[in-house]
């Protein structure tokens, strides 16, 4: 996958969780409970906040975003649209 929040990234590296300290921890999980979608503005604030980089903030978010799906018992494509 190569775009703008993962450039260059292995599928291997795509698949593990960014190693992030509590306090990042928990900035990123108040963004989130406030809001579920991520902007490209979002990704650049949270990053200088946190100090991570935006590729990791994007992985972070992405990897919440699954597990709160999941908790919801909602599948992973639900709200996609389909052309």
């Amino acid at each position: 996958m190569s775009n703008k929040y993962f450039p260059s990234s292995s599928p291997d590296e795509m698949n593990e969780k960014p190693k992030i300290s509590p306090d990042q921890e928990s900035a990123l999980d108040m963004h989130f409970n406030r809001n579920k979608t991520m902007h490209a503005s979002d990704v650049a604030i949270l990053s200088a906040e946190t100090g991570l980089s935006e590729e990791q903030v994007q992985q972070w978010f992405l990897f919440r975003l699954a597990s709160w799906r999941k908790e919801q018992g909602l599948g992973p494509l639900v709200g996609r649209l389909y052309e």
